[in-house]
């Protein structure tokens, strides 16, 4: 059966065959397909009669998965099996295990310079271009043209022919050589994605019940129940049961400052619980979360080629014509046949294969291990064609990591370190950023920190805390407010007498002011906030805290 490419790049192609014939044969085919090793995904449509394969290149090459759509075409088309789908043909492949090639060139280069016989020195030589010739016949009569792979293998033949053993072992050791490097790339550049934006695997504690078990992220499944607490990273895609937390999303919204996470409310795996602790029922777990999507996204993308490497590789296709025949040129008018094997040497596709898609890798996993998320070598190819830039928000251009700006006291008899000591003393234990950024300052400011006594925090309303005999009360102006309402009753927490002896309403800082002896507040700044700084006597509670 007749089938044509109808699209390919690295690590996809895609085929289309007769609509009427696909119709009748699609579940065959892509059963067929699936068990070809290197396989990722078939999508066939029996419409258009159009087939979508993802594969990965480092398993299972182009030219090899051709040849088994060939095979497991003619395999349709005999009667006697025109209902079962054919078993690929392992073939030997240079790209399935690099480091194996590598090593076995090399050996077999480093064994022409030995004393060893002759025909054994020929048949490992043989052995070690086999692939190389093996691709150049495959691709002369698929394709019907010449290009990088026949002029490797013609200079391969020619080196063998002339008894050159130690040169024609050199070519195929170089080619292994050159498809390691890409592989090796491609796996540190993929690491470097995971490690940017994935969970790592570890332990985790799963409720069985009244008792809590400790197991691995990945022996878990939809609708178990784990604990995340501070500090921790959530594993999963899931919705909370139970408990209160504040969770870092900016791995997967950007945004920097934690946001309250309680009861029904969804999370994310990557992301981090900066405090409290929260049930999570499981929903998706693995490739299945929202950042495994991301990293499957990235990973296909980086298997693709950039524009500038498809148009190098074509441009040497087209130079093999013309190399060959001034090969054939040089040979006549130097009469040395050696003058004509110089020439065959100057592999321009090399370059494009080897050298281009190394240096994309390259940048990505540097970009990676900065902090900076490529999508893959088209968009850093894109970047070179981009001379403006748009930010949504201040947050884009900043770190995001909250710092004191400015100290406001309201009271006597307390200065500014001496505030700072007791409220990084009530936040000791915290890893909320404001919590993060108050004792920074105390560090900065060298100042002995005391311990706090019966610490009580809620989410969402700060920290209740006695330091060194003084009730601290650290947070939102709401816990403040309710204290005193408490205290003073409704009336109280609404009005008080004006000067003149008429009533009117309480301004908001002076409500907050008599609901504690002394008041002094830590005004703290997030690299990354849009809102302007408050003034002296405003009330804005610092992030929820």
């Amino acid at each position: 059966m007749r089938y044509e490419i109808a699209h390919a790049v690295r690590g996809r192609l895609r085929i289309r065959y007769p609509a009427r014939w696909f119709a009748g044969r699609r579940d065959v085919v892509e059963a067929g397909v699936r068990r070809i090793p290197g396989i990722r995904s078939v999508d066939g449509n029996p419409t258009t009669g159009s087939v979508r394969i993802l594969y990965d290149p480092f398993l299972l090459a182009e030219a090899s998965l051709i040849d088994n759509l060939h095979e497991l075409s003619e395999a349709l088309d005999a009667p006697s099996r025109a209902r079962a789908p054919a078993t690929p043909h392992p073939r030997i492949e240079t790209r399935r295990i690099p480091l194996l090639s590598v090593l076995g060139t090399g050996a077999v280069f480093a064994l022409t310079w030995l004393p060893v016989a002759a025909p054994l020195r020929a048949a490992l030589v043989l052995a070690s271009g086999l692939p190389m010739l093996a691709h150049a016949t495959q691709a002369l009569a698929r394709r019907r043209r010449v290009d990088g792979q026949l002029l490797d293998a013609s200079t391969f033949g020619l080196l063998v022919l002339r008894g050159n053993w130690p040169a024609a072992a050199l070519l195929p050791g170089l080619r292994a050589l050159g498809d390691y490097i890409v592989a090796k790339s491609v796996v540190t550049t993929r690491r470097s994605v995971r490690e940017l934006i994935a969970p790592e695997e570890g332990v985790v504690e799963r409720i069985d019940g009244d008792r809590r078990t400790k197991v691995r992220t990945a022996s878990l499944h939809a609708n178990d129940v784990i604990v995340v607490a501070a500090g921790q990273i959530v594993p999963v895609d899931g919705t909370v049961v139970a408990g209160e937390a504040l969770v870092n999303q900016q791995t997967m919204t950007g945004e920097a400052l934690p946001v309250e996470r309680r009861n029904g409310d969804a999370v994310f795996a990557a992301t981090r619980v900066e405090y409290g602790e929260i049930e999570v029922r499981v929903d998706r777990v693995g490739l299945e979360t929202a950042v495994g999507r991301i990293v499957q996204a990235i990973e296909a993308a980086a298997d693709e080629k950039p524009d500038i490497q498809v148009f190098a590789e074509r441009l040497a296709d087209r130079e093999v014509g013309r190399t060959l025949g001034l090969a054939a040129l040089g040979t006549l008018v130097a009469r040395s046949v050696d003058a004509g094997v110089a020439i065959l040497v100057a592999d321009y596709g090399t370059a494009a294969r080897v050298g281009i898609p190394t240096a994309v890798l390259a940048t990505m996993k540097r970009a990676a291990d900065e902090g900076v998320l490529v999508k893959g070598p088209r968009t850093l190819e894109a970047l070179a064609r981009i001379d403006t830039v748009v930010f949504d928000k201040t947050g884009t251009l900043t770190s995001g990591t909250p710092r004191v700006a400015r100290v406001a006291c309201y009271a006597r008899g307390l200065d500014e370190n001496a505030l700072i000591r007791l409220v990084a003393a009530a936040e000791h234990g915290f890893q909320h950023p404001i919590a993060r950024a108050i004792r920074h300052l105390a560090a900065e400011r060298q100042l002995r920190v005391p311990d706090a006594v019966a610490p009580v925090a809620q989410v969402g309303l700060g920290v209740d805390v006695n330091v060194e005999g003084r009730h601290v009360l650290i947070g939102s102006p709401a816990r403040g407010e309710g204290r005193r309402q408490r205290a003073e009753g409704p009336r109280d927490a609404r009005h008080h007498p004006s000067h003149r002896g008429s009533p009117r309403a309480e301004p908001r800082h002076r409500r907050v002011a008599r609901a504690r002896p002394a008041l002094c507040r830590a005004l703290t700044g997030g690299e990354g906030e849009a809102d302007p700084p408050p003034q002296a006597g405003g009330t804005r509670g610092g992030h929820g805290r």
